[in-house]
Formats: structure tokens, sequence, C-alpha cells
């Protein structure tokens, strides 16, 4: 018997099923990536936040009211935005500029949930190629 196999005999009465869940709150950010073959557009993704619970069944029933948050900010969040492209638009007009020509902007965050038995364990950044 190798080392493995002793040690799964050896607790063979373990649990073999995960005993921590996580609701995960994460940022999803939209980036504008370049002007090629007409605009492209790409995310980032952050765990913000996190809370463990002892099972699959506690942490979805948390993450129902975690999604109505995200849910909320998403919406703010969108809102904010929108207000920041009109009010560009408004003073490019007010210096009689061409609306055209301002800078691309990337798009509103937005909020997620997930719920996980292991946590996420970096930063889900978009592909750049300029990078």
């Amino acid at each position: 018997m190798d080392i493995s196999e002793a040690f799964d005999s050896v607790l063979s009465n373990r649990v073999k099923t995960p005993t921590k869940w996580f609701v995960c709150l994460m940022l999803r950010e939209q980036y504008y990536g370049g002007p090629e073959e007409g605009g492209w557009y790409g995310y980032d993704t952050t765990l913000l936040r996190f809370a463990e619970f002892a099972s699959k069944e506690a942490a979805w029933d948390a993450a129902e009211s975690v999604k109505r948050l995200a849910a909320c900010e998403s919406s703010r969040a969108a809102e904010e935005f929108n207000l920041m492209c009109l009010c560009s638009c408004d003073a490019a007009e007010a210096r009689n500029e061409d609306v055209d020509r301002l800078p691309e902007v990337g798009g509103p965050d937005s909020y997620r949930v997930i719920v996980t038995d292991t946590l996420p364990k970096k930063i889900n950044n978009g592909s750049r190629h300029y990078e």
C-alpha cells in the first residue's frame, strides 16, 4: 500500500464532500479594448467580499439576499455611468466640440454573486492584446 492509499484508509471516516461553502460578491468592470474591427470590450472580475457557510443550502439561501443587493448596486452603477456620459456630451456641446471626438469609455460596473466550495484565488483580468 502506498502512502496515498494509507492516508485514505487511516481517514476512511472523513467527510468526502466540502464542508465549507462561500458566497462571493464579484465586481465586473468593463473596459474598452481598442478601435480594431469596430471596437471591442472586455471585462475584469474581482472578488470584493465573501462569507463562509457550513452547507451548500445555507450558502444558497444567503446568496439570494446578496443577489438583490448586487442587482441594486448594478442598477445604481449603470445610472451613474449614463449620467457621466451625458455630462461629458453636454460639456462637449457647450464648447462646440464634436461629441464623436470624445474618448471611448468602458461601460458601467456590475456586480454578481457566486456560490462556490473554493474561493477564487486571483483576479480574473480580461485579455488586453496591447499589454
